[in-house]
């Protein structure tokens, strides 16, 4: 290789690299453009895709009886479901807060789900759950390893474990005085607040 050929192929690379870095520089200011001028923008138009409303038709009509006497219908039915993912910096206290207050507000009932009952007069917690149900047993067993509790863990170890966990914290009892009176009996020093017009 020559001289001549050395200087052109020194040329080539030269203006190769050039090129290079210039759509790099491209990328880069387009990417920076994205990121940070119009990165709000784009996450609300991403969180703005992701809700969707639409209409289920019931799969069948009324099922009745040789009488013509309805013994099952089709009734309009909604699940009201939390997602850490979308809620973003949203606190989850404030968030159930939230939802409680606008079933209050329209007479709305929901299922509570933690399968301990009130107190009886001595101040003991039972389960709720049927002994025949596989679904209200697995739940039951599920709530007692999420605590780190044993499988043979009564009523008022879960119930007692639950206050230990959230002690020192907002402990948010939704409209149960009961839980309230028995939180405060074994915790005097947790800070309760003022919701849905029982203290808490």
């Amino acid at each position: 290789m020559n001289q001549d050929e050395h200087k052109i192929m020194v040329r080539r690379m030269a203006a190769l690299i050039a090129v290079a870095s210039v759509l790099i520089a491209v990328y880069v200011l387009r990417l920076i453009f994205l990121q940070l001028v119009n990165g709000e923008s784009f996450k609300a138009q991403a969180t703005n895709t992701t809700d969707y409303n639409f209409t289920v038709t019931a799969a069948r009509g009324d099922i009745v009886d040789s009488a013509g006497r309805r013994i099952a219908a089709s009734t309009t039915s909604y699940n009201v479901v939390l997602s850490k993912l979308l809620m973003g910096d949203e606190d989850l206290d404030t968030m159930l807060q939230k939802v409680v207050d606008l079933l209050e507000a329209h007479g709305e009932s929901w299922n509570d789900s933690l399968l301990i009952g009130e107190p009886d007069a001595a101040g003991h917690y039972s389960f709720t759950a049927q002994a025949d149900s596989t679904s209200d047993q697995k739940a039951l067993a599920a709530m007692k390893d999420s605590l780190g509790l044993q499988q043979y863990a009564t009523a008022d170890d879960v119930m007692e474990k639950l206050v230990e966990d959230y002690k020192g914290n907002q402990l948010l009892l939704f409209g149960s005085q009961w839980a309230v009176g028995w939180t405060q009996e074994r915790n005097p020093n947790l800070t309760f607040h003022e919701f849905g017009g029982t203290q808490f």
